[in-house]
Parts: structure tokens; sequence; C-alpha cells
């Protein structure tokens, strides 16, 4: 932070297309790589796909129709993995599928209507950057700004900022000056100030998405020379497989995570149910949505991932504390009528969970109640006390206690940031406070 910036910003308009208002954080000379954020990777991934599925010929997103229903902006699960076969060097069908499964895990992808996980078969698929529906932080935001400015400049020729410098003697390609991407900022309308292209240069340094070529320097407005992160270049879509060798990654968005952690996992939107309905059932019209807009595509260039005991609804069966400490059964899957009324084997308790740039860090299961499968033991959720195998009574004061899980992750992607939840604490939970 230079000597003449305020030590706080309350909260300041985020820059370029997106048009939202995003908390500024404190500014901090500690920062994580790039090379070690796994889910920012996961998303350059992401919007390098999507570019490409907007641009191929023909065009794989389109508006769609089944049933009489259209589904706007959606492409075909097999014909995904037809593209990536043929031109992304995936080795065969299940591979492919898997992969798209890594992205539909961190809810780059979805299907129509949330019914389904990624499958290597004729469904509807969305990009929730297309559809408005992507959970935003502030980490989430810079890095798709990160690879759409990065990619915008490769498409810009001779008039691009990127050029060849020499260093002291060294010499760097694609690089720029720091003065030279404000200027082209501002001229093109990414950003309405000088200032405000300043601070997009800054936050997009403290997530190493740009670096100056001796890390000398932050980001300034001057004759300074930077480089965009080789991975913003390098990543292609073969690379989700080490992302899916790595600990499995559950989040919603977990974007500073290093690759030694195990990566804990929130309330996901689309977990896997059986189909109870026609695979394309009625659809929420997606153009209704507030937009994501991200630069335009026109204008730029079936494996399950979990395993099977993931798979398990556990409703009916047993619950393992978030400290191993013991164990709940139920003779049979308690029902939302019967846990309207607790008795003495539950309790029920109210929880603030503030998210932080990983999202809140649980995973939810059942088809009505819903309960707690998962809880990362570092993450917001644990440290607000909520355990596995507690029901959800009440989310930001809505009554869910009927509702199926899908039902209550979309709920709770209302507000990524805060959540509030009575929940039932079994008894055997309940005595140990």
């Amino acid at each position: 932070m230079s000597g003449n910036e305020p030590a706080q910003h309350a909260e300041r308009k985020s820059t370029g297309q997106i048009g939202l208002t995003v908390p500024k954080p404190l500014r901090s000379s500690s920062t994580v790589s790039l090379g070690n954020q796994a889910f920012g990777k996961i998303l350059i991934i992401g919007e390098k796909l999507r570019l490409t599925f907007h641009n191929c010929r023909p065009p794989m997103v389109k508006d769609r129709r089944y049933h009489l229903r259209m589904y706007p902006k959606c492409f075909v699960g097999s014909e995904a993995v037809d593209r990536l076969i043929k031109h992304a060097g995936v080795k065969d069908r299940s591979t492919a599928a898997l992969m798209l499964n890594v992205l539909q895990r961190h809810n780059v992808i979805h299907h129509v209507c949330d019914d389904h996980q990624f499958k290597d078969t004729y469904l509807f698929y969305r990009f929730r950057v297309d559809d408005g529906t992507l959970p935003l932080s502030r980490e989430t935001e810079l890095y798709i700004k990160g690879h759409q400015l990065y990619h915008e400049q490769t498409l810009l020729g001779n008039s691009s900022v990127l050029k060849l410098h020499n260093e002291s003697g060294v010499m760097y390609d694609k690089s720029f000056h720091g003065a030279q991407l404000v200027n082209w900022l501002v001229k093109s309308n990414k950003c309405s100030t000088r200032q405000e292209a300043i601070g997009l240069g800054k936050d997009l340094l403290e997530l190493r998405l740009i670096q100056h070529v001796t890390n000398e320097h932050h980001f300034k407005d001057e004759r300074l020379l930077y480089v965009f992160h080789p991975d913003l270049s390098q990543l292609k879509v073969i690379d989700l497989l080490d992302i899916h060798e790595r600990p499995r990654s559950l989040s919603l968005d977990s974007s500073m995570f290093s690759q030694k952690q195990k990566l804990a996992s929130p309330c996901q939107p689309i977990p896997p149910v059986p189909p109870k309905s026609p695979q394309m059932p009625d659809a929420t019209a997606a153009d209704s949505r507030p937009k994501f807009q991200i630069g335009s595509p026109e204008q730029e260039e079936s494996q399950n991932l979990m395993s099977e005991s993931d798979n398990e609804d556990l409703s009916g069966s047993r619950f393992q504390d978030s400290h191993g400490s013991g164990a709940v059964r139920f003779s049979q899957s308690p029902t939302a009528e019967e846990l309207k009324n607790p008795d003495e084997s539950c309790r029920r308790q109210t929880l603030q969970i503030l998210g932080d740039s990983v999202g809140f860090g649980f995973v939810i299961r059942g088809d009505g109640p819903s309960y707690v499968q998962t809880v990362d033991p570092s993450g917001p959720a644990a440290k607000a006390g909520l355990k596995i195998g507690q029901f959800l009574y009440f989310v930001n004061g809505e009554y869910v206690l009927n509702k199926d899980h899908v039902e209550v992750a979309h709920i709770i992607l209302r507000n990524p940031q805060q959540l509030t939840m009575d929940v039932l604490v079994p008894r055997h939970q309940a005595s140990q406070h």
C-alpha cells in the first residue's frame, strides 16, 4: 500500500462491465500465488472453455428447444464430451465427463434445471457466467476479469499493450507498462477513471494475476513493467485432471486454498439426485435473471466425481460428528413432520455464519428434511458450531424443514456472504456443550 492511500476502503464499485458493488478488504502484502489457488485455475479453465463453446463453428452454446420450451444459452452434455475428445486431447469419454463434473462441482457449469450432475448424454447445461448464477466474491470477479483482460489483449494484435520490452538487459515478451494498461482501461471504457483502473491493477496484482517483472513494485500508473501470470495462457482443459487428483475440492467459491490443503465444501446447489421427471423439466427463464456481463463471447474468440460413500443418502443411516466424537443412528429417516416439534432427542440452535473467500464450508443432503453431510473443520461453519448430522430448520428466516437440499442450497446462494440458520442439534451433540 502506498503511503498516501487510505488504510481502509469501506466499499468500492467494481470495475469494468460487471457493475456490482463488492466489499473491498484491507490490502495486504501477504499474497498467495496463482499456482496455489486451485479454484482460481478452475475458473480460468472454465472461462477458456466457455469462450471456446461460444466461438466454435457452429457455436455449441445457443438457445435450445425441448418439449416446446426454450432454454437460453445452453450446450448439450454429449456434445461437450465430443469437443473435449476431438480438440482438447482427452483420451476417452468417461475422462471428459469426469473433467466436466469438476467444473460443475465448482459451480462453473450446471444443469439448466439443477436436476442432474454432468452426464455424457442429451441433457442441457449452462455456464453460470452466462445465466448470472455464479456466486460472486471479490476473488471470483477478479479471476474472471483478469482472464477477460488478458484474452482481449491477445486478440488486439498490434493494438495490444502486450509487447516485447527490455528491462535492465532482460527481454520480457508480452509485457506492458502500468501506465499503458491504465490508458487502455480508461479509453476502452473498462474503467471510468484512472483511479479506478489503478485499483483494478492493484487487485489483479494482489491475486498474482499480474506481477511486476522483478517483483519490486505494486501496480502503479507509471512506466513500470508488468506481465500477466503464465497460467492465463498456459492452462488447458486437460489440467482439470491434475486438480481432480489432488484432495477433492467441494468448494462453492474456494479461491485462496493451497494445493496442500484439503479443500472443504459449502453447500452445493447441484448434488446428485435421481431423476423424478423428464430429463428436461420446466426451465427458469434465464434472461429474467440479473446478467453477469463480463465481455461478449460474440466479440471474443459420466462419471460422478464423488465417491460412492459421498453419494449415499445418510439421512437414514449413520452420522459422524465433525470431531469424530460419536454418531447418531436413526432406525428410520425422520420426517419433516416429526422434526417440526422436536422432543428431547433434539434441541434447536441458531447459528450466524459469515462466509469467506471459500464460501461457508459445508455440504447438505436430504430430500426434506435436509441435513449437514460434511463440514470443513477449518471453515466458517465449523467455527460457528455447525456439525455433521444437524437438520436445517430455518435458513435466513425461511422455513426449510420440508425442503430438499437443492431448494435449500438455492436459498443459501442468495447471499453468499452471510448465513443465519436454525438447526436441530441431536442430543449427543447438545450434551457436549
